[in-house]
């Protein structure tokens, strides 16, 4: 099965409406996202230009604090 690539135009997270359950963490292959544990623990974006657009991340996320906005590529 064929996959379009999906060009990434921005991906984010609300620190305010992430709780820190690390679900989008986990959901992604490409091990884009992490956990911050300072103050706060929230979940952040640490390699943005490894991400696929694939949406694992957005659909595992519970608050809606995962933002992505992609393009299909031809």
């Amino acid at each position: 099965m064929f996959h379009r690539r999906r060009e990434v135009t921005s991906l984010s997270i609300d620190k305010d409406k992430c709780i820190g359950c690390e679900a989008c963490v986990s959901a992604c292959r490409r091990r884009v996202l992490d956990m911050s544990y300072r103050v706060d623990c929230y979940a952040w974006v640490k390699y943005p230009l490894d991400c696929v657009g694939c949406g694992r991340c957005v659909r595992a996320c519970d608050t809606g604090a995962v933002e992505l906005v992609t393009n299909l590529k031809r």
